[in-house]
């Protein structure tokens, strides 16, 4: 449900920025954030509510804002940034489309680095209450590696193959009802 919704959002982001000629930053992250963070959320509550320590507890608030910030990120990681990215690396002699690939296979990775601790904060906001912020590094800190590489490893599916796949369908359907036409603007 989380991906499908997202990837729909900026499907339909993206063709409405394109038929417009309008920029795709403010839209995307507006939109497809916004989409993304209800799917996300509902299901980080739903887990946090079933399987955390305080599973009797509502969900806070300050979890719900962590989150927040983490999905922003994401969707600014997942669809945002890789655009951008590989007009650099076509700057630097790479194919385009080898450079929008690649960007979009490493930009969501990358993003764990630092969306992870994010994600744990939040976590551990719901189920640690009340305890001061240097235990929750401590906490955050034992648990980051091995949860970066589990993050990297489901965003690199979700958002970096997900990605590409969705790239190459959408361009293969689109040149296909639209003509080569639509190409120019890939």
């Amino acid at each position: 449900m989380v991906y499908g919704s997202t990837y729909m959002a900026n499907n339909a982001v993206d063709s409405i920025c394109k038929m417009t000629r309008t920029n795709d930053t403010l839209p995307k992250l507006v939109g497809v954030t916004l989409v993304n963070m209800i799917a996300s959320i509902s299901k980080d509550k739903a887990f946090a509510l079933r399987f955390g320590a305080s599973s009797k507890e509502p969900m806070r608030p300050i979890s719900i804002l962590v989150w927040v910030v983490r999905d922003v990120l994401t969707i600014s990681g997942a669809f945002v940034f890789p655009s951008r990215v590989a007009k650099i690396l076509e700057t630097q002699g790479i194919d385009h489309y080898l450079a929008r690939n690649l960007s979009q296979l490493l930009c969501p990775i990358v993003f764990q680095t630092f969306l992870t601790p994010i994600h744990l904060l939040g976590l551990d906001y719901y189920n640690n209450p009340g305890d001061l912020f240097n235990l929750r590094v401590a906490r955050i800190a034992r648990l980051y590696p091995f949860t970066t590489f589990i993050r990297m490893i489901r965003m690199g599916s979700a958002y970096g193959i997900g990605g590409v796949s969705n790239s190459n369908l959408r361009q293969f359907f689109h040149s296909k009802a639209e003509g080569s036409e639509w190409n120019l603007h890939y």
